[in-house]
């Protein structure tokens, strides 16, 4: 249930960097971890801008999680950590997309801070490069 501004309790706990309560909140089968605020950020979108990456391993846990969903801004999750800004969430995102990618051929990952890490901003099915 969100709120006025589309903040989900979900959200709500990620903002305020209650990792307990996120824990909790995404072991219910009725939390989309999906749903956006009013400014179309999610939760990950969240927790990757502000570098929070125990947040952003906890919530990569969820399968039905939606690693290419944009804000209204057009950013998604690896736009925000591209450059540099948060490698370490970089690298989560690129190891997820390598994982939830099994029916294209393996996955190329880009070097951290490399020029291609930029490519992350774009959907993973645009960033699949075959060997």
């Amino acid at each position: 249930m969100a709120g006025e501004d589309g903040e989900t309790p979900l959200w709500q706990a990620a903002r305020n960097e209650n990792e307990g309560v996120v824990k909790i909140l995404l072991g219910r089968d009725d939390v989309d971890p999906n749903t956006a605020s009013e400014d179309g950020q999610t939760p990950l979108l969240w927790a990757a801008q502000n570098g929070n990456e125990e947040l952003v391993r906890m919530l990569l846990e969820r399968n039905d999680l939606n690693l290419d969903t944009a804000d209204n801004s057009g950013q998604t999750p690896a736009g925000w950590v591209a450059g540099g800004v948060h490698d370490g969430i970089a690298k989560l995102l690129r190891d997820r997309t390598d994982i939830t990618s099994r029916h294209a051929p393996r996955l190329q990952p880009a070097e951290p801070c490399s020029p291609e890490l930029s490519e992350l901003s774009e959907p993973a099915s645009k960033r699949i490069r075959r060997f």
